[in-house]
């Protein structure tokens, strides 16, 4: 047997959920290649593995916790912990409505799939009251995702394969009612699901009548709309008053069977295109032609930044005075790194309020193609995913890094403050920049270059370049008496030769 493997948490594109343990321990039992974690990082309450090549994350409801709020809380806390699930699949047990239209039995499995104007699962317990009876349905939950429900039309038309099946014969010892063959039957079609357990046969007839329902479950209809599911249930029961646990433990194992079956015929080529993330160039400026100087300051952060050095620290900052010219240096920076090394992907944060911020981590997620969600979970997305080694090499820039509560407190937005949903990585770089030297050396150390005014050569020849008539610096003593009369800070300098270009003023 070998060795329990390690993979990164931006690795998997599965979910695979469950909501009671038997339905966990099913999944378990089927895994490929366990995957090994640490019991106290953030895929703890997670069994992971490899299933027909997919790298799936397997979680199930909190004990004794059901119903699909609690479904809807386990899917958004996957997501971000892993930020790369693609689509997941609902596996375990369900009642069956037996009918004249489908010959649902103990131990056959009913799969979601888009029949009419429903998506596969209809919630009806959701709805408007009209009386004292009935509810008019509303809302609509999205259908489950093509790439899944072409695998499942395979297995339709192929039926479910005897060698796969066969492992239920040396797990499992229940016999079945009379019928032409003995393997579990596989339907199609609509899943009821609502927050109740269904256990009246009227009620039952009832519901299954009007929505064309083949099974009632309590989870699915969390999930639809937060992330593209398919769900599969093997019937242990049939929703009415003679419920006993007999059959639970066969019908978890047979959904878990034909999940995995499905997986087989999802390309994992695929789903790991999907996940690949481009080189992503995130600037809020054009490159600057006039840019002259600081050339210290940029050849120290390049040697910083292309380091391949995994012992050197991956975090800088620039500190000085508004208008010293920190985020020119910064953006020279990015494209000089741009242009010796276009697979960097580089990120710009403007961090002039929490919610500027806010904006810029919904970008970053959306350039790399990861799910949405509320602002923590973006973030936390984020993180994650630079985190890994499939982000590649990256260069994340915060701007204006100026207000310690904004990275050191909570705020309104969030129960953690911002810095902690900074990544960490190898082969990524964080640059600061701030007017706050004390704020700097809290976020990144002793790694701070303190940016000073210009001096009187560089001062000149950027004033220079700035105006319109070239031959007003000739007056040298004059243009130097400006330079330090505007105490050589760049962009003074950059305002003050625009306004002599305006007003046609001498110096």
């Amino acid at each position: 047997m070998t060795e329990p493997s390690s993979v990164d948490q931006a690795d998997y594109t599965v979910a695979w959920l469950c909501a009671l343990p038997l339905e966990l321990a099913a999944a378990e039992s089927i895994l490929d290649d366990p995957h090994h974690h640490t019991p106290n990082d953030a895929q703890s309450g997670y069994s992971l593995g490899k299933i027909a090549g997919h790298n799936v994350v397997i979680g199930c409801l909190p004990s004794g916790i059901y119903g699909t709020n609690a479904a809807t809380g386990v899917v958004s806390r996957t997501q971000s912990v892993f930020p790369n699930i693609r689509y997941g699949l609902m596996v375990g047990i369900g009642g069956g409505v037996p009918s004249k239209a489908a010959d649902v039995r103990l131990g056959d499995i009913v799969v979601s799939k888009p029949i009419g104007k429903f998506g596969g699962v209809k919630q009806y317990d959701l709805g408007k009251s009209i009386g004292e009876v009935h509810l008019k349905q509303t809302g609509m939950l999205n259908q489950p995702p093509s790439i899944l429900l072409t695998a499942a039309s395979q297995l339709e038309s192929k039926g479910m394969r005897k060698q796969e099946l066969a492992i239920l014969g040396r797990h499992w010892n229940f016999t079945r009612p009379a019928r032409q063959s003995k393997d579990p039957q596989v339907h199609y079609g609509t899943i009821a699901s609502g927050n109740g357990v269904m256990k009246d046969a009227r009620e039952r007839d009832e519901i299954a009548e009007r929505f064309n329902v083949l099974c009632f479950e309590m989870e699915a209809a969390g999930i639809m709309n937060h992330l593209p599911c398919i769900v599969v249930r093997g019937i242990c029961n049939y929703c009415d008053s003679h419920k006993n646990k007999e059959w639970q433990g066969y019908a978890a194992l047979v959904a878990a069977i034909y999940a995995k079956m499905l997986l087989k015929l999802v390309p994992v080529t695929k789903a790991q295109a999907e996940m690949k993330t481009d080189e992503i160039l995130m600037l809020p400026f054009d490159r600057n032609p006039r840019f002259l100087g600081r050339s210290e300051a940029i050849q120290r952060l390049k040697s910083q930044v292309l380091t391949r050095d995994h012992t050197k620290a991956r975090r800088a900052a620039i500190s000085g005075l508004g208008g010293v010219g920190k985020t020119q240096v910064t953006l020279e920076l990015a494209y000089t790194i741009h242009s010796l090394d276009p697979t960097y992907s580089i990120f710009w944060i403007a961090s002039t309020s929490i919610e500027t911020a806010e904006q810029a981590f919904q970008s970053m997620c959306k350039a790399l193609g990861l799910p949405d969600g509320g602002p923590d979970d973006i973030k936390s997305r984020v993180k994650a995913h630079l985190s890994s080694k499939r982000a590649g090499s990256w260069l994340l820039i915060v701007d204006n890094a100026d207000d310690p509560t904004m990275w050191l407190e909570p705020n309104i937005n969030s129960s953690h403050p911002l810095k902690s949903f900074l990544p960490q990585s190898h082969e990524g770089f964080i640059l600061f920049t701030s007017r706050s030297q004390r704020l700097m050396t809290q976020l990144v150390g002793p790694g701070v270059i303190r940016l000073s005014a210009l001096d009187d050569a560089s001062a000149v020849d950027l004033f220079k370049s700035s105006l319109i008539e070239k031959e007003l610096t000739v007056d040298e003593e004059t243009s130097i008496a400006l330079i330090h009369y505007l105490c050589g800070l760049p962009l003074a300098l950059i305002q003050a030769a625009s306004f002599i270009n305006e007003n046609s003023v001498s110096l």
